[in-house]
């Protein structure tokens, strides 16, 4: 079954919420006690299933999977998502060694986590996960990785083709491992013009794509109207809008057959308004999509972990009503 015959399989609408760190206000436990542990990702699983069901499975969102595999210093928030605070030098960029998600331990336990959360529910499961470009900004910084663009194209290259293997090779194994949907986030890229988006990320994300046979998404947050033909050209089956997007223009550039997500705000709206005022804006979303049958809901981004849980709760029960 494709994605597009799946968000059919019922008469009515279809959510892929982005809750990111919301859970763990839940259960009590912090971040890294999560993703350090397969059962404690199985119970917050269970308990964002049972809290916030949407049409999908997940776990906890780890996006810093790969800077924390290749040892970089992080900063950890109890209940938030972690950030890089020393980037990676140019020598040590040149001297990386290859990481495999069969040996890295932190890789291992959150494949174990997909093992046993797709094992224990009918759902899809979905996993984001960092593209190559953006775990390249990551491990250099933005700032330098701008300079090297323009600068030093071979050390663009080199990293580049680490970063694209590292995340290939773990996206196959979350595939193997149970992951029915697999959606990389290329939120650096903004960065780039039309023509070094074609030579810096498309042939690098279109590899990974040829490498999976499961459900194949794309998110690039910001105004990503210049980049939608390169968009389209990488072969997803799914691309994710940020909340600035108009979804009624999109609609006119992308092929019927590849599914269209998007777009409710997750500060303006999920974080500010009521869950009554947050109902309104997803039903106005859902109406304004019409006719096209490759919508499906979803955050504009991953939503604040102080979000209110009544508008999630209010977001997820109007985007899944008959309409």
């Amino acid at each position: 079954m494709r994605l597009i015959e799946y968000i059919h399989s019922e008469n009515r609408g279809y959510m892929l919420p982005f809750m990111g760190t919301n859970g763990l206000f839940i259960t009590g436990d912090t971040y890294e006690e999560v993703c350090r542990s397969p059962q404690k990702q199985m119970d917050l699983a269970k308990v964002m299933d049972e809290g916030f069901g949407s049409d999908f499975i997940y776990a906890l969102d780890y996006g810093g999977i790969f800077c924390k595999s290749l040892g970089m210093k992080m900063l950890t928030p109890d209940f938030d998502f972690p950030s890089v605070l020393e980037h990676m030098s140019d020598d040590e960029i040149k001297g990386i060694q290859m990481i495999h998600p069969e040996k890295d331990d932190n890789m291992k336990a959150h494949l174990q986590s997909i093992r046993d959360i797709s094992g224990s529910f009918e759902k899809p499961f979905f996993l984001s996960i960092p593209g190559p470009f953006t775990t390249a900004v990551n491990m250099v910084g933005a700032t330098d990785m701008s300079r090297k663009i323009i600068k030093d194209g071979a050390f663009v290259e080199h990293i580049l083709e680490y970063t694209t293997e590292m995340v290939r090779s773990y996206a196959v194994a979350a595939q193997n491992a149970g992951t029915r949907f697999i959606s990389i986030a290329e939120p650096s890229s903004v960065i780039l013009s039309p023509k070094r988006f074609e030579k810096y990320v498309v042939p690098a994300v279109y590899s990974i794509y040829e490498a999976l046979h499961c459900w194949k998404g794309l998110h690039i947050c910001g105004d990503t109207t210049n980049l939608i033909g390169n968009m389209i050209e990488m072969g997803p089956e799914c691309i994710s809008f940020d909340q600035i997007m108009d979804l009624q223009k999109i609609a006119k550039a992308v092929p019927s057959d590849i599914v269209i997500a998007g777009n409710i705000d997750p500060i303006e709206v999920l974080g500010k308004m009521s869950p009554e005022k947050v109902e309104k804006n997803v039903a106005e979303i859902v109406e304004s999509m019409k006719g096209h049958d490759n919508f499906l809901v979803a955050f504009g981004c991953t939503c604040l972990n102080s979000t209110p849980a009544e508008n999630l709760k209010a977001a997820i029960a109007a985007a899944r009503r008959t309409y």
